[in-house]
């Protein structure tokens, strides 16, 4: 199996780091609490929470990422997650977990397959109009003919004032609505399948609501790319955080 990683990324001329506002801070000791609910055309599956915590980082081909460490309790099952992160000056960028897309594919085009090494969840330059790549995975059909069977994309959709509903109190925001677009085919010549998500950040404070298709919303929260199971509408509401 041949895995072609492409480490580069191309990120927008940042203005002076006075003028950017903070979607996502990530100092250590950095957490949020949110609960969870999960659908499906039947109605309710299950509830539950989302605990992230942000501390310590690592070192991955020479790139420094911080750690992020998600605890989700569903019913009476317990999940530990850790994902690898980085913020710059424009955006913040998880490390791809590709496991699961990659065994969902024929070894004819495994072999064939060029994947970005980072995902970008975020762009913090956000304003109306604003559209970017998310992650992309490109296959070679034939010498300089490719095409792209995983691809999620997002653009800014508007924005809102949302009323959180915290432990601590009631808290009025105003937030960046996000639109995500994952698109999915292993025949270029079919239709691809489209799946959806949106999330919703605020200055000072970071995602405060995500909902769509699961597999949009695991890949915007921790960067993991799994085609395991698209039937499920998640949604996830910020009901506390700290920030030291």
């Amino acid at each position: 199996m041949v895995f072609l990683i492409s480490c580069t990324s191309k990120e927008p001329t940042a203005p002076p780091s006075g003028q950017i506002p903070d979607y996502f801070p990530n100092s250590d000791g950095t957490n949020y609490l949110f609960t969870i609910t999960e659908t499906d055309s039947t109605g309710i599956l299950r509830t539950g929470s989302r605990y992230v915590y942000y501390d310590g980082d690592s070192l991955i081909n020479g790139t420094s990422y911080l750690f992020q460490k998600d605890s989700i309790r569903m019913s009476t099952e317990i999940e530990e997650r850790i994902s690898n992160f980085r913020k710059s000056e424009t955006g913040v960028f998880y490390f791809v977990d590709t496991s699961g897309f990659a065994a969902a594919l024929p070894d004819t085009l495994r072999n064939r397959m060029t994947i970005t090494s980072e995902m970008q969840t975020l762009l913090l330059l956000l304003a109306e109009g604003s559209f970017w790549q998310v992650f992309k995975v490109t296959i070679e059909l034939q010498p300089e003919i490719t095409f792209a069977p995983y691809r999620i994309t997002a653009n800014h959709v508007k924005e809102e004032d949302v009323l959180l509903h915290l432990i601590s109190g009631d808290l009025n925001v105003t937030a960046q609505k996000i639109k995500y677009d994952l698109e999915f085919r292993l025949n270029p010549e079919e239709p691809a399948q489209k799946f959806t998500a949106f999330s919703w950040v605020a200055v000072k404070i970071g995602i405060i609501k995500i909902e769509g298709n699961s597999i949009v919303v695991n890949a915007i929260l921790n960067g993991e790319v799994n085609l395991a199971d698209s039937s499920k509408t998640v949604t996830q509401n910020l009901i506390e955080y700290s920030i030291p």
